[in-house]
């Protein structure tokens, strides 16, 4: 018969880790690599960020390579090319000022901002004073 009062992570094979406390008073033994930036744990793959640190890092990179300038969402105009947030060059085609779902999750005044890059377009539900990077 199986036991059911055990959590569903409890392995019967698995050997207890000996977690010891070293001389300065800290616990050694297995540690989670954090993000060298932000803190958040993140993969062990040899890079100090998180993939998320990554390409955000990599996205001002190429706005300050393109001499870009934060604007708020509200301030763009139909004709204004903006950096998406892959690093994609948008033009925005058209903005429509309104009560959305936002990018964060949440619902609430916003803009949505019609946009086109080649042969691909669509639209980004943004808070009025959400920044983004416009390239003059």
């Amino acid at each position: 018969m199986a036991e059911d009062h055990l959590p569903a992570s409890f392995c019967p094979r698995a050997r207890p880790e000996v977690v010891l406390p070293d001389h300065g008073g800290w616990i050694s033994g297995p540690c989670l690599d954090v993000c060298g930036r932000c803190g958040q744990p993140k993969p062990d793959d040899g890079n100090d960020w998180c993939g998320q640190c990554e390409e955000q890092d990599g996205a001002e990179a190429l706005a300050a390579l393109l001499g870009a300038e934060s604007v708020n969402a509200a301030d763009l105009a139909a004709g204004d090319v903006v950096l998406l947030d892959d690093g994609t060059r948008a033009e925005i085609t058209d903005i429509r000022s309104g009560d959305y779902w936002l990018a964060t999750g949440d619902h609430g005044a916003g803009v949505a901002l019609g946009w086109q890059s080649g042969s691909s377009s669509g639209v980004m539900f943004r808070s009025g004073d959400d920044v983004l990077q416009r390239i003059s």
